[in-house]
């Protein structure tokens, strides 16, 4: 009663705790820009006679996801300063190897770039601290599909990738490496080993899976 609120979840109900969130943690820095985790705890509170209402309480995030809503909150029109640094990344990757274009690598400010091997895709991507490649399907395909495709062959392309074979719902056969983004010195190197992966996961999946190599 009274005006105060009062918390109807109490500590029955079940709460993260330390490895919860020690793996969201881990998700949000090993995974692929484009995904973000988080861990949300639902409270329901009443005030006084008032219906019931939820609350919601972010209690683990992207640690840089508020810089991030600051970043894409610019007007529209506006690119924002991580869109910069990706464009400003592919336009220094299309210049330092032009003959990428051939297979589907151009100057963009998204986080990835597509490269087709028949009916799979080698996707590159570059983040602040870290690149990397992953296989998936291409655009429109169903993951599970494409996990069941790929199954048969999985032993061999993981061994002649050094990656592991994915889950069904997640990239496939995907590897990474760090490097610090922010330090203009350290792009030929990120590039580079980009550039290598990309043509080293091309020939593989050909080699294996069979079709055209130009993806055509």
């Amino acid at each position: 009663g009274g005006n105060a609120g009062s918390v109807l979840s109490g500590n029955q109900h079940p709460r993260f705790r330390e490895p919860h969130l020690s793996a969201i943690r881990w998700l949000n820095e090993h995974t692929a820009d484009g995904f973000s985790f988080f861990a949300v705890r639902l409270r329901v509170v009443r005030i006084g006679d008032s219906a019931l209402a939820p609350v919601f309480e972010v209690v683990e995030k992207p640690n840089d996801w508020d810089r991030l809503v600051t970043r894409v909150s610019a007007p529209r029109g506006e690119q924002t300063e991580l869109g910069q640094f990706r464009r400003a990344f592919w336009t220094a990757f299309s210049e330092r190897h032009p003959q990428d274009a051939e297979i589907g690598m151009a100057p963009h400010a998204a986080s990835s770039s597509w490269s087709e091997v028949g009916n799979v895709v080698v996707v590159s991507w570059v983040g602040t601290t870290r690149v990397g490649v992953f296989v998936r399907g291409t655009r429109g395909s169903d993951a599970a599909d494409v996990h069941a495709h790929l199954l048969p062959y999985g032993e061999t392309l993981a061994n002649r990738l050094n990656a592991r074979l994915g889950s069904p719902g997640g990239s496939l056969l995907g590897q990474e490496r760090k490097f610090d983004m922010s330090e203009r010195a350290n792009w030929p190197a990120a590039i580079d080993w980009l550039h290598d992966e990309i043509h080293r996961y091309r020939a593989v999946l050909q080699e294996v899976l069979g079709g055209n190599p130009d993806g055509e």
